[in-house]
């Protein structure tokens, strides 16, 4: 077999496409013809990686998590069982790239709604991307190096955290690497069907992430470095094959919701939450909204078309907050540049960091087999900046694997940063750090030990400035995890089994408010309810306005038949600060609802109702029960039967299906004439 030249990222001569090249991905000038023990290697990276992470899923079961999906993997959960019913989902455009809901709503379809099918197939997707980067690795460095890549792949802990998540990586990573295989092949020579097929697989994989459109450009630009005139053809089938799976979503979303959206609207809320004077560059959230994803998501509607005092499209809303993050960087050019570093830095981190929760936390807490998968983002980054920098000579040739890092780097860097939007460039640093190993190797074979040492005191140098600059001013905590575990198993109804992990989250950040008000919570579901309120009471020493420790205060308290009491706490709130309307809501429901007569006071109720409702335009659930309460109280029974269906149908539309089941009980009562009492 001859040498295979590709192996030697240090070797100095360019490597120019010859006109003609032999039609085959995995058979280029310095890449040994296929043979059998490239099958062979081949099935034993898909049967590796696949042994590995069966194991871990088997092992994840563990979870109170497993099937019980919150956040992203809860949107995409209810997306695809709608798609399974065959019932709508999204009216409008599209807020988020539907192809991993479609994916899922098929394996629904076909199989019933469950999270182990789904979970086994992603890892057979994941098993298949390790396949892919050794045949990226080997059609490109060489066998060696594609397959210390795809082992190093197949027992990379992160890879099969994502995998056995209902998330939207494991496709993308897939995608990818079959985008870069394709790219890499069709370069080799100029021509219509290979550069349409590349341009297919960028259209599907924008369709499930939009962002990986910005590689678009570095493919274009590196098709005409190396073929000139003759690339115009090439780039127009790889537009127009980009375009294929793009542009019906696109015409989707004009005739459905009459509207301009390319393929989701999304973007400019994220970009808002990625630049504006609170970001972190982390947490996922538009200041001023809830934490939860529909609460955020109609709350974030509500105050861009707030602001804008009008409906909004949603492209409209978009537009919107992408100008506010905008506004930031004009407005506050300093700490917006220390922010776009910062999270830079946190797009470099060796700490994996979690949205809705931390997967170093809950790959060691429920699959062991995580013990024995060491290989972190803390190796594979700066081994994969020195693989980039031993090959810079081949700097043109190489242009569309470093170029993938670097720019969809950018892509999320410009938004927040967390190691799930990471992942899709891992294969390929995992690749040329299979690269710097198998330089040292051979310098140390051929006995080029100066050579060899001074490159290893270089690499030594960047090791240690990187972890340095990355690990540094990283707090790690397992609090928000702690909060995780014991909301999940609250609303799993085992409050007992949430008590445990709430008091570890209350021992850990014992000053923050939250995880007090969820163990008074968690106390009450447990039927603890005097340990309850004065777990409230002592919140509310510290923080007399915090909205749901007064909210669940007066609740139970009113519970215990001390309504007295709960309306006296809520008039001296309201004295102190008579613009919060969330109080003035909440004493107008406590004025119409009580039991005890001489505590009732429907006309003071229906003032503060009245104004709520004016503050928030009549867009929020609570504030229009509140007010359909207050006519009922003063007998205008119609009245609130209509702004009663109105916030019914407004609690629909919002996902608020429990407060919408509330509100239709109290409408009967109306419909009989009756005023509602708690």
């Amino acid at each position: 077999m001859p040498p295979d030249d590709n192996d030697n990222p240090g070797a100095d001569t360019q490597q120019p496409a010859p006109p003609e090249i032999p039609d085959s991905f995995i058979a280029s000038p310095a890449v040994p013809a296929w043979d059998r023990v490239d099958t062979l290697i081949l099935l034993g990276v898909f049967a590796l990686a696949l042994l590995v992470r069966l194991i871990y899923v088997l092992q994840l079961r563990a979870s109170p998590l497993f099937d019980w999906p919150i956040m992203d993997a809860a949107y995409h959960d209810e997306w695809a069982q709608a798609i399974a019913e065959g019932r709508p989902f999204v009216t409008g455009p599209y807020f988020r790239a539907p192809l991993y809901p479609w994916l899922l709503g098929a394996v629904y379809s076909l199989f019933g709604r469950g999270f182990l099918l789904p979970r086994l197939l992603q890892i057979c997707l994941g098993a298949a991307s390790c396949s892919l980067l050794y045949l990226l690795g080997r059609s490109t460095f060489g066998r060696t190096t594609g397959l210390l890549a795809a082992v190093a792949a197949a027992t990379y802990w992160v890879f099969c955290y994502f995998e056995a998540e209902l998330l939207i990586v494991p496709l993308i990573v897939f995608l990818d690497l079959l985008l870069l295989c394709l790219v890499m092949w069709a370069g080799h020579r100029t021509g219509l069907p290979r550069w349409l097929l590349a341009g297919v697989v960028l259209g599907l994989s924008a369709i499930a992430r939009p962002n990986v459109l910005i590689f678009a450009p570095v493919v274009l630009v590196w098709l005409f470095l190396r073929w000139r005139r003759s690339a115009t053809w090439s780039a127009l089938g790889f537009v127009c094959g980009c375009l294929i799976p793009v542009l019906p979503i696109t015409a989707r979303n004009y005739f459905v919701g009459h509207d301009r959206v390319l393929i989701s609207s999304q973007g400019g809320v994220n970009f808002f939450i990625g630049n504006n004077p609170h970001s972190d560059g982390v947490t996922a959230v538009v200041p001023g909204t809830p934490a939860d994803w529909w609460g955020g998501y109609f709350e974030s509607i509500r105050l861009a078309e707030r602001a804008c005092g009008r409906p909004l499209k949603p492209s409209e809303v978009s537009q919107f907050y992408f100008k506010q993050g905008l506004r930031f960087w004009v407005e506050q050019p300093g700490a917006a540049v220390a922010l776009l570093l910062h999270k830079l830095k946190l797009f470099w981190t060796p700490r994996e960091l979690g949205n809705n929760k931390d997967p170093q936390f809950f790959a060691d807490k429920y699959t062991p087999i995580v013990r024995f998968l060491p290989l972190g983002f803390g190796l594979i980054a700066p081994l994969g900046l020195a693989g980039m920098l031993l090959h810079w000579r081949q700097g043109v040739r190489l242009l569309p694997l470093w170029g993938f890092v670097l720019v969809y780097m950018a892509g999320v860097v410009a938004f927040f940063v967390n190691s799930r939007f990471r992942v899709p460039v891992i294969p390929v640093l995992l690749l040329y750090s299979a690269v710097a190993v198998v330089w040292g190797v051979q310098r140390a074979r051929a006995a080029e030990w100066s050579r060899l040492g001074g490159v290893l005191v270089v690499l030594a140098v960047m090791g240690l400035l990187y972890w340095r600059v990355t690990a540094t001013g990283l707090a790690v905590s397992d609090a928000h995890s702690y909060q995780t575990l014991s909301m999940t198993l609250l609303e799993r109804g085992q409050p007992e089994q949430a008590m445990a992990y709430a008091r570890q989250w209350v021992q850990i950040d014992p000053a923050n408010p939250t995880a007090r008000v969820a163990l008074a919570r968690i106390l009450d579901a447990c039927g603890e309810k005097d340990a309850a309120i004065s777990e409230l009471r002592g919140v509310l020493r510290t923080d007399p306005m915090h909205p749901q420790a007064l909210k669940l205060l007066t609740t139970f308290l009113a519970q215990t038949q001390r309504h007295a009491e709960a309306i006296g706490i809520l008039r001296a709130r309201y004295s102190a600060n008579p613009h919060d309307m969330g109080i003035a809501n909440l004493l107008a429901w406590f004025l119409v609802t009580s039991p005890q007569a001489e505590l009732r006071n429907g006309m003071e109720a229906f003032q503060l109702a009245q104004a709520a409702n004016a503050t928030t335009q009549g867009r929020v659930v609570e504030v229009l029960d509140v007010l359909a309460a207050t006519h009922a109280e003063l007998g205008q029974f119609d009245e609130a039967c209509r702004i009663a269906e109105e916030a019914i149908e407004l609690a629909k539309t919002s996902r608020q299906t429990v407060l919408a089941q509330k509100i239709a009980a109290r409408l009967a009562r109306y419909r009989d004439y009756r005023p509602y009492r708690e």
